[in-house]
């Protein structure tokens, strides 16, 4: 490295030499003057302006300059340690490789010559050719050791020039002098500078260019491999290297040689046109034709949610069939919900066998433990997709306004495949129930070994391992996961664990709604006749549960209007269910389940017998009364002849009130229809018409 300092040590003191550019830079010297005046006319030996050429530059003795320029220059001292200080590599080698372009554009007659010989011989990579004729005529000539032309760079060694030289062309990327280190680029060009012109300029051009040895498929062979290659039957290679080579025997060709054949056969062309028919559209072994995606991570928790299902990888149970009656060896089964933003399991059920049910009640204990639902739901076709009761959770999915997503391949919901691996190969593989991973898997840790397997089954079978114990060690393995910060076991520096970073997240996109809409949805439902004193009994799981709304106002209320609700609960909490309308779904209040009073014995209930049977009676008192206040406005209604046409309906007392009105009603209209006349012919009237006048008389 070129340096405005040199420091000379010697045994008992040192010299301090001073650049000449340094010198002119700090005390103002005219470079004319030093080279006119003070070199010719002061010997380096004499006792002022003394000098020598380091390195083809001009360097000057601090001790014999005038005091003048050594006040300038600052003390001795204080120039050593400022000659110790060396620039960092990194950034010589940057100021280098600018120097280094620099000098390339003098070789521009070099340049013109080369590419002019390239083309007259016909190359098709003339620029790259001629432009690593250059840069090799660059390098070789700043690494010359005679001349040491590599200080004009500010390089120390010919092995700098290498590094930089090293550097720079992997930026120009020029296949002729594609090397990885120094010492391959030494090797490259060793000789080139002193081979003739004509060698120098073919040093480049690769050495089977133009040789058509090789070529010893014809066009009707490779195509004849192409077409083998891609078909469905996925033949290997020395399949169909035996019938090219048959083939082409009986049509009297050229027999190529199986490492031809394989060498086109195994092209990068080749694999990218016939992958697809080989492996199929679905194949797990396509590497250029099945291209992905890269997408953006979710912004917030609750904007995607993904469901599915696996098999949890724990030692089976033995449980008894119930058509048969013979023991059964099982597998716990586990369908989750995840949040794609944290990464956290939100909700999960299990069971043996995949089904609709598992993923409703999955995705029922996912809005419970977090109070909302996703923007996006992503999920496969599951066996039982097509279950009237998963047809209805789909139609309330999208009247909430929830978008839905239905994949058929596991790079639709890629983030809950990764998360089922973590899951078992990280939280799971630390319980001692875990027989290892899926059979398909070939790592090293991927199972346990079978003496430890059998000690472990073996175990299982004394602790009465079953399905309950197998769904609570799962728990624990859920929880773990949930738990446990990221940075404990991955790469990512991120403190917070998954349930940290759901809860810590806004929620901007997510639907929320009541309680009661979203059971409407998830969970179990049955419609109920509602019965005496406004009771609701059924039967859930062969158990007799009887709900009533606790309101008695409005318990009576529902009962006028609703002869039959929909009944809405949840398998986990049959401590109360909701009440929907059947017709159109109206919402009517949440019913409490009653247990039954105890009559018997120490502990009955006495109590609470008497203050039911008063609650009985208030409310039947409540019909009765509004079924008197009816009678009265029916009463008011309803004529004396509509009540005798009726009278079978009516009681005996309301008969003869009825009929007595009517009569009474009658005779007065009559008197007062009658002719007006005086009272003695009045009188005269009746004795003629009644001979017992005074008999008849009134």
């Amino acid at each position: 490295m070129q340096k405005d300092i040199i420091i000379r040590r010697y045994r008992h003191n040192s010299s301090v030499w001073v650049a000449q550019g340094y010198l002119i830079e700090k005390c103002g010297v005219d470079g004319t003057y030093l080279r006119v005046c003070a070199r010719p006319y002061f010997n380096k030996n004499g006792k002022t302006w003394r000098w020598q050429k380091i390195e083809r530059l001009f360097y000057y003795d601090y001790e014999r300059l005038p005091k003048k320029h050594q006040n300038r220059l600052g003390s001795k001292v204080d120039l050593i340690a400022l000659g110790s200080i060396q620039m960092p590599k990194d950034e010589v080698y940057k100021i280098a490789e600018e120097k280094m372009k620099q000098a390339y554009e003098h070789y521009s007659d070099e340049e013109r010559k080369a590419r002019e010989w390239y083309l007259q011989q016909g190359y098709s990579n003339v620029s790259e050719l001629t432009e690593s004729y250059i840069w090799a005529k660059l390098i070789t000539d700043y690494t010359n050791k005679d001349l040491r032309n590599w200080v004009f760079f500010g390089l120390d060694s010919i092995a700098d020039v290498y590094e930089v030289s090293v550097q720079l062309l992997s930026k120009r990327d020029l296949k002729p002098l594609r090397v990885g280190s120094a010492n391959a680029l030494r090797n490259r060009l060793r000789g080139w500078d002193l081979a003739p012109k004509e060698k120098q300029y073919k040093w480049f051009v690769h050495k089977n260019l133009g040789n058509t040895v090789r070529s010893l498929l014809s066009d009707d062979q490779k195509c004849m491999i192409t077409y083998l290659r891609g078909l469905g039957q996925n033949w290997s290679d020395a399949a169909i290297v035996r019938k090219i080579q048959q083939y082409s025997e009986l049509k009297s060709w050229k027999v190529p040689a199986e490492r031809t054949i394989e060498g086109y056969m195994n092209s990068k062309v080749i694999q990218q046109m016939t992958e697809t028919g080989r492996y199929g559209i679905k194949g797990r072994y396509r590497r250029y034709t099945n291209g992905t995606v890269k997408l953006a991570s979710p912004l917030f928790a609750g904007d995607c949610w993904q469901m599915d299902g696996t098999r949890v990888n724990m030692y089976s149970h033995t449980i008894i069939d119930e058509k048969t009656g013979k023991k059964k060896k099982k597998h716990l089964y586990i369908v989750a919900v995840l949040d794609v933003y944290s990464g956290a399991w939100l909700g999960w059920s299990y069971g043996y066998a995949e089904n609709h049910m598992m993923y409703i009640n999955a995705l029922f204990m996912a809005f419970k433990n977090t109070g909302y639902l996703p923007y996006e739901l992503v999920y496969d076709r599951f066996p039982g997709r097509e279950a009237s009761k998963w047809q209805h959770v789909e139609q309330g999915l999208d009247r909430l306004g929830i978008r839905r997503e239905i994949t058929s391949f596991a790079t639709g919901k890629a983030q809950i495949e990764r998360a089922f691996a973590t899951f078992q190969s990280v939280f799971m593989s630390q319980s001692a129930w875990y027989y290892g991973e899926g059979v398909q898997s070939r790592r090293h840790s991927a199972h346990r070994s079978l003496e430890y397997s059998k000690k472990a089954l073996s175990t299982t079978k004394q602790i009465g391992w079953d399905f309950n114990k197998a769904c609570d060690e799962t728990d624990m393995v859920l929880e773990a996961y949930n738990t446990t910060p990221l940075k404990n076991y991955s790469k990512r520096a991120i403190t917070q664990s998954p349930t940290l970073l759901h809860e810590e997240s806004e929620k901007l996109n997510v639907i929320r709604s009541e309680t009661h809409h979203i059971q409407l949805v998830l969970s179990d439902k049955k419609i109920i006749q509602i019965g005496a004193a406004g009771n609701i009994d059924t039967t859930i799981a062969g158990v007799d549960i009887r709900y009533r709304i606790a309101d008695e106002a409005k318990c009576l209320a529902v009962s006028k209007a609703h002869k039959k609700v929909r009944l809405c609960y949840d398998y986990n909490d049959l401590s109360h269910a909701h009440l929907f309308s059947v017709h159109n779904n109206d919402y009517l209040g949440v019913a409490d389940g009653v247990l039954d009073i105890q009559r018997y014995g120490k502990d009955a209930e006495l109590g609470k017998l008497k203050a039911e049977r008063a609650r009985v009676a208030r409310f039947n008192a409540a019909v009765a009364s509004e079924k008197e206040l009816i009678d009265e406005e029916a009463k008011k209604i309803i004529g004396d002849e509509q009540a005798i046409l009726i009278a079978p309906l009516l009681t005996k007392q309301s008969q003869r009130e009825a009929e007595d009105s009517m009569v009474c009603e009658g005779l007065k209209e009559a008197l007062e229809n009658l002719p007006e006349h005086s009272e003695e012919e009045l009188v005269k009237e009746n004795n003629e018409e009644k001979p017992f006048g005074g008999l008849w008389s009134i």
